[in-house]
């Protein structure tokens, strides 16, 4: 999907460095003239601050129920909290599994108030969606794999689920007319092939340079 946009994917080539020119690779460097920086999800620091045991990317430690280990008063949701599962493999910093454990934890602090114990949380992780532009992606839906057309489908109706719990009907809907008035409107042109050409960042190996 993204070497069909023109992305041209390196993988097992970990970043070492980045200077004015681009990146330094373990297996030579990429010229840029613009990087853009993304290494995953960290946890805020007031987690460790705050005296809760954190993992290395400082997301709370937290046993089935979703207490902060050392802490049961506490529950610790979504991307802060470094949850497993039954099997006791982490759990995906996913939208799905946030909404979950809220729900969760609303159920449990309800049934705390009634004198009642936590039960452990279970995630039901029904699959991944990934946009890839307005009309291309991938999804997995249990064992299906689906791309382009089906793929934007199923993302599209993940949001629209998302959002209706959020805010109702009414909000998946403004949502929608709303994507379809942006890309009804006129955009501007985009840049000459030339120059886009000429600015696609090469890999020069070590050897070569």
């Amino acid at each position: 999907g993204l070497e069909r946009l023109g992305v041209q994917v390196l993988l097992g080539t970990p970043a070492l460095s980045v200077y004015s020119g681009g990146v330094q690779v373990q297996s030579g460097h990429i010229g840029a003239r613009q990087v853009v920086w993304a290494t995953g999800v960290r946890a805020p620091r007031l987690l460790a601050e705050s005296g809760l045991q954190v993992s290395r990317d400082g997301r709370a430690l937290v046993d089935r129920s979703l207490a902060a280990i050392g802490h049961p008063e506490v529950l610790v949701l979504g991307d802060a909290a470094a949850a497993l599962d039954s099997a006791g493999a982490p759990l995906p910093s996913s939208a799905q599994v946030a909404v979950q454990q809220a729900q969760w934890a609303a159920d449990t602090l309800a049934a705390a108030l009634r004198g009642r114990s936590a039960a452990p949380f279970v995630a039901r992780l029904e699959g991944e969606a990934l946009s890839l532009g307005p009309h291309d992606g991938l999804a997995f839906v249990g064992k299906l794999a689906l791309a382009e057309a089906p793929a934007v489908l199923v993302k599209r109706l993940a949001g629209a689920r998302y959002l209706s719990q959020l805010g109702g009907p009414a909000l998946p809907v403004f949502q929608c007319a709303r994507q379809h008035l942006w890309e009804w409107m006129p955009q501007p042109p985009a840049a000459h092939t030339s120059a886009a050409k000429r600015s696609r960042p090469e890999l020069v190996s070590e050897r070569a340079a």
